[in-house]
């Protein structure tokens, strides 16, 4: 996944800002300068840097930089102290002259105790030529226990040409509401029959009760209120629907202070439809209570890759494979569409870059006519599996993704929408911009393989079981990006121990869906790492998640895991009287431990380095393959 930069102009980004804070940057517009001339609160500049006046926004004093880099280099700003369970918009002003390759980044990074990277924010320039322009992003909430940061200005490896950087901003944003959404676990808040979970998520400072309750949409009076207590930021009330009028029921959550008594501190409604087993079943694609893919009524196990431009002659290599799905980033048209359908082969159909997201909604005009006739034409299509949506835009563009996830859903109610996000400590404020969201954790290799295991927990926990998770591991070699060839540290292609263990990370996380990245990279390093010997080995990492696929679409509950230490990834599935038992060491180190699996007893594991075991226990009782 490419990381997308989003460049906001001054005037729309201003709209959205909040109201003016301090400026947590030293010295952020470059202006002050010592007894020395050496600039207060940065430090010292390389040869590449040059500071002074003239060079900044209305030619105030600012920083160029100029030439290749051969490696990265940065400018440093000191470091701001940030306060657990807030959050920061970084902002920083960027001119590019020529710019290529890469994209100039201002950054902030926060690090913990044991010296490890928590998380950070990269607000990303233009490729090109450009005047001046404003970039920013907004944090995660920033855990606690953090003790160091790193602010800079940055210039990546391989990046040419000329940027000047101004006006480096961090502020502290407004302290968040207390309910930041309400969500159910049925597909677009609709159902016929069995249970409906509804979930509060609440920003962290609070410790609260709350109430929910329901009435038909229309009705004067709401159901008598029911008494629940968050747990870990999140407050919890399931139902049957057979409880709810048939239609559109309003659902209603609203929060109180207990030290305070009853005094109201915010609500939250959302709309739950109760439909008729007909209506859920006449949908094409869906995702049913136990957060499986439906397709035409059967059970369907997303295994897929990220693709280019397609062609027939690669997709017939593709078909010969385990896989059924792909995502291609060329926007696919008739032919293509036709083409996948002739080979089996379902769309994962790309429309991020023909809706335009600004100052909070979509933008008008041709860009949404083009979006509005590639819904018309493909929707109906019988190749199309969802509608891919968003590709790692930022959480400040939150309402803009709202507003487009909901015209696909009127559009389309046939199909779902998934997004692929890096933010994996933010999930759960991505929730209502998408049916199925997933993270695409890339170790290899300058961050350990447990990245993927990590990644994927955060994910899981972040969708607060409310909806599926597609993950996009890791096959691609990066230096296949020109960026990289010249960084030793990079390293090579992922062995295929190494891709089955990252694709079976994700499933013991809790993955209901992969699609690997990429199938096009394969391609483009043929000549250094040989397309048919690395597709071959993805194949059969593939062909082993396929014969297993059973298990991934039972509705049998899972058995539940106990002692499994965190460099352990492992998780069991039944599908009826079979148990299947995947356990991962997420190091490269040998690892022993015990665990008690439900229904099955104490368990011993060993493994090799980064080893992975599969293990099925049998029965005679028939597996639980719901069709829906």
């Amino acid at each position: 996944m490419s990381r997308i930069a989003i460049a906001v102009m001054s005037g729309l980004f201003l709209a959205v800002a909040v109201q003016a804070q301090e400026n947590l940057v030293v010295n952020g517009g470059l202006e002050k300068v010592d007894a020395k001339g050496a600039t207060i609160g940065w430090g010292r500049p390389t040869k590449a840097w040059t500071v002074g006046e003239g060079l900044g926004y209305f030619e105030s004093r600012g920083v160029m930089w100029s030439g290749v880099a051969s490696n990265a280099c940065a400018f440093s700003a000191t470091g701001p102290k940030l306060k657990a369970g807030r959050k920061y918009r970084v902002s920083v002003w960027i001119r590019g002259e020529d710019i290529k390759k890469a994209e100039p980044t201002a950054y902030l990074e926060w690090y913990g105790a044991d010296g490890r990277y928590k998380g950070g924010v990269y607000a990303r320039g233009g490729k090109g030529t450009y005047g001046w322009t404003q970039y920013g992003l907004d944090t995660t909430t920033i855990p606690t226990g953090i003790v160091r940061t790193v602010a800079n200005v940055y210039v990546p490896a391989g990046m040419s040409g000329k940027v000047w950087f101004d006006n480096f901003s961090i502020t502290e944003l407004p302290e968040l509401p207390p309910i930041d959404g309400l969500f159910s676990s049925r597909y677009r808040n609709a159902g016929a029959k069995g249970k409906v979970t509804f979930k509060a998520a609440l920003n962290s400072r609070f410790e609260a009760t709350g109430y929910f309750s329901h009435k038909p949409e229309g009705a004067a009076k709401f159901s008598p209120p029911v008494k629940v207590s968050s747990k870990d930021g999140v407050a919890e009330w399931t139902i049957d629907i057979s409880e709810l009028a048939m239609g559109d029921n309003v659902v209603r959550f609203a929060l109180y202070e207990p030290k305070q008594g009853k005094v109201l501190h915010g609500s939250k409604e959302i709309v739950f439809t109760r439909q008729t087993p007909e209506e859920e079943g006449a949908l094409t694609v869906r995702i049913d209570e136990h957060r499986r893919t439906i397709v035409n009524g059967k059970p369907f196990f997303p295994l897929g890759m990220y693709w280019g431009k397609i062609n027939e002659k690669e997709l017939k290599v593709y078909a010969d494979s385990p896989f059924n799905c792909l995502m291609s980033y060329s926007r696919p048209d008739q032919k293509a569409m036709d083409l996948c359908q002739k080979y089996g082969i379902k769309v994962l159909y790309d429309i991020v870059n023909d809706y335009p997201v600004k100052s909070g909604k979509i933008v008008g005009g041709e860009p949404m006519e083009k979006l509005l006739r590639t819904l018309k034409r493909f929707r109906n299509h019988p190749a199309l599996l969802a509608w891919y949506i968003n590709d790692e835009m930022p959480i400040s563009l939150r309402d803009g993704m709202n507003a487009a996830r909901q015209l696909v859903a009127d559009m389309d109610p046939n199909h779902p929408t998934w997004i692929a996000i890096y933010q994996h400590d933010q999930v759960r404020e991505y929730l209502s911009t998408s049916d199925v969201i997933g993270t695409d954790p890339y170790p290899l290799f300058k961050n350990p393989i447990s990245m993927v295991s990590e990644w994927t927990r955060n994910t899981r926990r972040g969708l607060m079981g409310m909806k599926p998770m597609w993950q996009i591991p890791q096959v691609f070699n990066k230096s296949a990006y020109a960026v990289n060839r010249k960084n030793p540290k990079i390293g090579g292609a992922p062995s295929e121990q190494e891709v089955k263990n990252m694709a079976w990370q994700c499933l013991a996380g809790g993955a209901n869906g992969l699609v690997f990245y990429s199938f096009f990279d394969l391609v483009v390093m043929d000549k250094e790492d040989g397309f048919e010997k690395r597709f071959g080995e993805v194949k059969r990492v593939a062909k082993e998640i396929k014969d297993l696929e059973r298990f991934f679409l039972s509705a049998d509950p899972e058995p539940a895991i106990e002692g499994a230490p965190d460099a352990l990834a492992i998780r069991a599935w039944r599908c009826g009287g079979e148990t299947l038992i995947a356990a991962v060491n997420t190091t490269r180190e040998p690892l022993a431990a015990k665990v008690k699996i439900d229904g099955v007893g104490i368990v011993d594991v060993k493994l090799d380095p980064i080893g992975v075991d599969l293990a099925v226990r049998s029965s005679s009782r028939s597996c639980v393959r719901r069709r829906e």
